[in-house]
């Protein structure tokens, strides 16, 4: 049968919300970060096994700041960083090896902590460009029992310029958020809105490694592993 306006306005919840209670404790840079760590103590696991080397600094002058500094100077190599929390569509984030400008970066912002992560110097690449890889999971709870539900199919977001360590303050092609890429003059010019779908991906690298050298479903497998570690991080905390 059908439904009327009127029954269906009778159905509808009387508050609509676009985010669950508490849904930064799994969508907050800084608040995922330290549910994973604590995690991972509990577990007897190491957090980097999960994600890259990273820091949660507060301030410049803090204990987290000091110990990334350590002794001699900066860490060697190439750092991403990023606010901690109440943003996203990549504002703020910048790539850097040097000192100066994180210790600048993070003192002149009273608003935030950052996150500051060891940045991967040699990614997987489509056709030598940067990408991410956009999923989602359902989570839901009742009575009392969680539950995650993995979608089969995502896709890829691409950057719209060639990958290179020769030029870290050049968002296009070191960040690959869609509010970003879409500002810039290449944005769609290799594919339709600088987005790919999982078979895409494998055919480019059926086309350029050995013969099942790389599976996206190996990829996949991985990912799901680590959601549901983010899950159970998050719930335990």
């Amino acid at each position: 049968g059908t439904i009327s306006r009127e029954e269906l306005q009778e159905i509808r919840p009387s508050v609509v919300h676009n985010h669950f209670e508490l849904n930064c404790m799994l969508g907050n840079k800084k608040a995922l970060f330290r549910n994973l760590s604590r995690w991972c103590d509990f577990t007897k696991r190491n957090v980097f096994d999960i994600v890259p080397l990273t820091y949660h600094i507060e301030r410049v002058n803090g204990r987290a700041f000091k110990e990334f500094v350590g002794v001699g100077g900066i860490p060697h190599g190439y750092w991403i960083v990023k606010p901690g929390e109440n943003t996203n569509r990549g504002t703020g984030i910048q790539v850097t090896n040097k000192l100066a400008t994180i210790r600048k970066l993070i003192g002149e912002d009273s608003k935030h902590t950052y996150i500051v992560q060891q940045y991967l110097c040699n990614p997987l690449l489509y056709h030598r460009r940067k990408f991410d890889i956009r999923t989602y999971v359902l989570v839901n709870r009742i009575n009392n029992v969680l539950r995650a539900y993995w979608f089969q199919e995502g896709y890829l977001r691409t950057s719209s310029e060639v990958f290179t360590l020769d030029d870290l303050e050049d968002p296009f092609i070191h960040l690959t958020n869609d509010a970003i890429q879409k500002n810039g003059e290449d944005y769609g010019r290799f594919e339709s809105g600088n987005k790919i779908s999982y078979s895409e991906f494998q055919r480019y690298f059926d086309a350029t490694l050995p013969k099942d050298k790389f599976q996206v479903a190996d990829l996949v497998a991985a990912m799901k592993q680590i959601a549901g570690q983010c899950i159970r991080a998050t719930y335990f905390n």
